[in-house]
């Protein structure tokens, strides 16, 4: 695919949408590196300062949503996508009659994107800021999920605010969006081994460290490095198929869901990253989504078709509820990697 458009007939494989720093780095690349193809220059120019761009699709619900607001839009006639017309980046979405599922008529237009330079630097900051509050005042890990709305609103009101003006010019979504939940992730990785056993130190590490609840991580780490140590144990002092079979280390796994799985109420999922991916904060940690297409159907459980999503401050990443965007985070390496979810639904939903 050429650049990051996707179209019906693009190729096999998931396509990565790298951090900024990763972007700019491979435009310089392409205009020094006279071995690069001469169109690399051109591929790679429109996304040196950024990612804003957008993916349209038929939303998926193999049973009817409780939220009408996933299903509801506000387009003008000309603005209404039509899954024919290329000039949509579609998302490689199979038909209803390849998969059998259900979905509106006339087919409603679900969606994910990726923005970046929407949210700014002081406004990653505050949201970390609110997160050594919460732990401070409430308690709670980075995997509590809060309805207690008021808080992002009282703390980084200009956060809600942009997203929901980003969701509407975008997506058309109605004016009746507003957040219901909210969650302030800060993950590390969660495997061990004796010869990397530490947070590699990134460039935001301090600030990063205030958000995170630091009784309850190293509870949860000291009890992954006795799992894992355990498990070493079988895997050195036996080789029967039996034991090599827990000598694997523990990892994060990536377990898909779509957002209404989770929760009836959830319409829409907005994400910031509050941290730099690619090395810089940390490494490993996508977030990967699956298209809901034929070639990802069976096999052994892997991915032919999706987008996957690298961390840079700022970065907004947003999509629909069904299971068009069945979502996941990959495993992470080192670092920490932060983010601020909030989930959307209609105030009279």
């Amino acid at each position: 695919c050429k650049g990051l458009q996707r179209e019906n007939d693009c190729g096999d494989g998931v396509l990565h949408i790298p951090s900024k720093h990763i972007l700019s780095k491979l435009h310089k690349m392409a205009i020094k590196d006279t071995l690069i193809s001469k169109d690399a220059e051109q591929i790679y120019k429109p996304y040196m300062n950024g990612v804003n761009i957008s993916w349209f699709h038929e939303c998926i619900f193999s049973t009817s949503p409780n939220s009408t607001c996933v299903l509801r839009r506000e387009y003008s006639i000309e603005d209404q996508p039509r899954f024919d017309d290329s000039s949509h980046n579609d998302s490689c979405t199979t038909t209803e009659e390849d998969q059998h599922i259900s979905t509106s008529n006339p087919p409603t237009s679900c969606f994910r994107g990726v923005h970046d330079n929407i949210i700014t630097e002081e406004e990653v900051n505050k949201v970390l800021d609110l997160g050594e509050f919460i732990i401070d005042n409430h308690g709670g890990d980075h995997m509590t999920i809060y309805e207690d709305v008021q808080l992002l609103n009282d703390h980084v009101p200009s956060i809600p605010t942009k997203l929901k003006s980003l969701l509407r010019s975008q997506y058309a979504l109605p004016n009746e969006i507003q957040p219901v939940a909210f969650q302030i992730n800060v993950a590390f990785p969660i495997s061990y081994s004796s010869s990397s056993d530490r947070i590699t130190k990134g460039t935001h590490t301090e600030s990063l460290i205030k958000a995170m609840n630091e009784t309850l991580y190293t509870r949860w780490y000291n009890h992954i490095r006795r799992l894992n140590d355990w498990t070493n144990i079988f895997s050195s002092s036996s080789s029967s198929k039996q034991h090599q079979l827990l000598s694997n280390p523990f990892r994060d796994p990536c377990i898909l869901i779509a957002d209404l799985e989770a929760s009836g109420d959830f319409a829409f999922h907005t994400s910031v990253y509050l941290a730099d991916g690619a090395g810089i904060d940390y490494s490993g940690g996508v977030s990967l989504f699956v298209d809901n297409h034929q070639d990802n159907v069976g096999g052994r459980n892997k991915v032919h078709r999706g987008v996957s999503i690298d961390g840079s401050r700022g970065r907004v990443v947003l999509s629909s509820g069904g299971e068009d965007n069945l979502r996941c985070r990959l495993p992470m390496r080192d670092g920490i990697r932060a983010e601020l979810h909030i989930w959307w639904n209609c105030a009279d939903d």
